[in-house]
This record gives structure tokens, sequence and C-alpha cells, in this order.
């Protein structure tokens, strides 16, 4: 888990993704980022990860309203059946 602790400035800035990205050692789009702000999605963009939007609608992302669907999207991820857009 990466917190605003491990990184500063705070989103938008993409340090914290970039954080995150190199201590699970994943490619972008290996590691979406799950987030319910606009400042979020702003953030992926800049950090070029790909993005699920969580309860909101932000242009075009993924989009997920329940627990059950983000995992769904995790499971095909993991398949390669999917590539998530980056913003």
């Amino acid at each position: 888990m990466v917190t605003g602790k491990d990184a500063a400035p705070p989103k938008p800035c993409p340090d914290m993704l970039h954080e995150v990205g190199h201590r699970l050692e994943r490619l972008a789009d290996e590691k979406p980022f799950v987030g319910d702000l606009l400042l979020d999605f702003v953030a992926a963009g800049k950090a070029q990860v790909s993005f699920v939007a969580c309860r909101g609608d932000f242009g075009g992302s993924q989009r997920v309203t329940s627990h059950a669907e983000l995992f769904g999207l995790i499971h095909r991820l993991r398949e390669k059946k999917i590539i998530f857009p980056v913003p």
C-alpha cells in the first residue's frame, strides 16, 4: 500500500502511482488504478497508467460500481483478455 505519506506532492501529481509501480514491478497495462475522484483520473493520465472509475464516469474510462465488477476486471486482466486504456 502507498499513501500520501510515501510520495509528495499529492494527487494529481503522479508520484504516488509511480511508487506503486516501482514497488509492484509491473507495467502500466498490468496495474490499473481504481479511483473515485477526477483527481484520481488526472493522476492516472499523468502517470501513464490505466484507470478504472469507481462509481464515477470520467470520459471513456473503465467503470465499476461494485467490488464484484472490479474483481471481474482484475480476473480478465490476469488472463490478458482486456486492455485498460490509459487516459
